[in-house]
């Protein structure tokens, strides 16, 4: 009876195996390698202003493309822009200093009369610290500033904004992972006119489903509470991510609002990035047979 039970677990195993790969140590073991992490990478305000971040340090370069279309039929109004962005992280243990920059940017604006302008975006700069880190979840805090280098947009004002935050990860299955961001984000304006000082609240939810190694499909639902309304926006967001299982990684992403003040109709992004740092590449799959 003994040897059957023992022939029995033997048997069993293989497939055990197969339906699970192996826990990790730390969630953020999880995302070693190039696939890109944390929530949609398409953002709703100017500068990505709070924007739900992710937590895990990394080293990395990225290249970025996309753009957001607003469309305010009550008021005549319409803004398409677009522009081509360049991000860094340097992850200095469980820190990390980030940086972005919209090298161009193209601004068309739909009112009376249609106006355009190219130039320069916006410059962020930000940091972030994880603080704990468990077998099964892991939480830190970030921020960052948001510098308003885009000369050729803005006219006799200049806004400037900064947002800080918490940020977890949760395995719940080495394939499932449950991300989440909460934070306060505030922006003001240097000119001779008002100021507009503006505070508001920011919520990010989202799963990170990974089927195989080099795919993953992100869901999030994302709200800006209190910054021009009591519902700024309540945001759906989905993205598709690739990577080699190597160094290199690869998103596209989309946000559309569901509800509130927000006029934005949706908010697009493609970016590439490279791990500069060490990497691990996740186990090889384990055929059947």
């Amino acid at each position: 009876m003994r040897h059957r039970h023992i022939a029995a677990a033997a048997l069993a195993l293989p497939g055990a195996l197969l339906a699970s790969p192996p826990a990790h140590a730390d969630p953020c073991d999880a995302y070693a390698y190039g696939i890109p992490q944390g929530p949609v990478v398409a953002g709703l305000q100017e500068g990505d202003l709070g924007r739900g971040r992710r937590v895990c340090e990394r080293t990395e370069f990225g290249v970025g493309g996309g753009g957001a279309l607003i469309a305010d039929l009550a008021n005549f109004y319409g803004d398409l822009s677009a522009g081509i962005t360049l991000d860094g992280s340097l992850a200095l243990g469980r820190g990390e200093l980030f940086a972005f920059f919209q090298a161009f940017r193209y601004e068309l604006v739909l009112e009376d009369l249609a106006a355009s302008a190219v130039g320069l975006g916006e410059t962020a700069l930000g940091g972030g610290y994880r603080f704990l880190a468990t077998d099964r979840f892991t939480l830190g805090v970030n921020g960052k500033v948001v510098l308003p280098t885009a000369a050729g947009i803005y006219q006799n004002t200049w806004p400037f904004g900064w947002d800080v935050g918490l940020s977890g990860l949760v395995e719940v299955h080495p394939r499932v992972h449950l991300h989440g961001h909460a934070g306060v984000l505030a922006s003001a304006a240097a000119s001779k006119g008002p100021t507009q000082p503006r505070v508001g609240g920011v919520v990010t939810v989202g799963a990170d489903l990974r089927p195989a190694p080099g795919f993953a499909l992100v869901l999030d639902l994302h709200g800006d509470f209190g910054y021009t309304a009591p519902l700024d926006v309540l945001a759906g967001g989905i993205g598709l991510r690739f990577s080699d299982r190597k160094r290199f990684g690869f998103e596209v992403g989309a946000t559309l609002p569901l509800a509130g003040r927000d006029p934005t109709a949706v908010s697009l992004d493609l970016r590439a990035s490279v791990l500069l740092g060490a990497y691990a590449s996740p186990a090889p799959r384990v055929a059947s047979r």
